[in-house]
């Protein structure tokens, strides 16, 4: 995973952050300040949601297409 690869929750280089996207960037803000109070619920979320996985395949917005990882 590079820092130009889209994918997830992570929005597009010409793309704005939506509410809902917003929210959920607070919520692991939150529970990421203190991983360790919050362990079962950040296990719980990287287990369950794709948003935050890296797939097998990512978007690399440098050079405008997907690749595979």
């Amino acid at each position: 995973m590079l820092s130009w690869d889209v994918w997830g929750a992570q929005p597009g280089p010409d793309q704005q952050l939506d509410a809902g996207q917003l929210a959920f960037f607070d919520e692991l803000a939150l529970v990421t300040r203190e991983p360790d109070a919050s362990f079962d619920q950040l296990r719980e979320t990287y287990r369950d949601d794709d948003r935050v996985r890296v797939p097998h395949q990512v978007h690399n917005a440098l050079l405008d297409r997907s690749e595979r990882l």
